[in-house]
C-alpha cells in the first residue's frame, strides 16, 4: 500500500526538488490534492510559475502529475518558449523523477506527443532513457 502523504508535505517535497531549477522562483505556485473516491489513494500534483489562466501560454513552465499507487504520470510538462533548447526541459524531467521517487513511485510513465527541436516528444524521451510500453505509453523505471 502506497504512503499517505498530504499536501503540505508534498508541496514541501516538489518545492525541495525545484529548488535546484534555474528558472523556479519560490512565488511559483505548487499545489497537490488528495483524488476523491474511489481512486483516494492517489494524488494530483502541480507545478506552474505563471497561472494558467493568463493568456501567455508561451511563456510558463509548468507540470501535472498524478500519482497512483507506485506510479507517476505526467500529465503535462512546458518549458517557457524563452527558454527552451537550454537544458531546462531536460532537467524538469530529472527533478520530475525525483519528486516521483520522493512520493514511493517506481516509475514515471506518460504518452508523449508533439515534437521538439526537430525530433518526435517520443524521440526525446527514449534519448532520456524513456521506454516504449503499452499503447502510446513510455516509461522510465528507477
Amino acid at each position: 500500500k502506497m504512503v499517505q502523504f498530504n499536501k503540505e508535505v508534498i508541496c514541501t517535497i516538489v518545492r525541495q526538488e525545484l529548488q535546484q531549477f534555474p528558472l523556479f522562483n519560490p512565488e511559483h505556485s505548487v499545489d497537490a490534492a488528495l483524488f476523491l473516491p474511489p481512486h483516494s489513494d492517489g494524488y494530483w500534483v502541480g507545478y506552474e510559475s505563471l497561472p494558467i489562466t493568463t493568456d501567455l501560454y508561451h511563456k510558463i513552465t509548468c507540470f501535472d502529475l498524478n500519482i497512483m499507487g507506485n506510479c507517476c504520470t505526467l500529465d503535462f510538462i512546458a518549458v517557457d518558449s524563452e527558454h527552451q533548447g537550454k537544458g531546462y526541459g531536460r532537467q524538469l524531467y530529472g527533478i520530475i523523477e525525483r519528486i516521483a521517487k520522493s512520493l514511493g513511485c517506481t516509475s514515471v510513465r506518460m504518452i508523449p506527443f508533439g515534437s521538439m527541436k526537430g525530433k518526435t516528444r517520443r524521440e526525446y524521451m527514449h534519448e532520456l532513457g524513456y521506454k516504449d510500453i503499452e499503447g502510446l505509453w513510455v516509461e522510465n523505471f528507477f
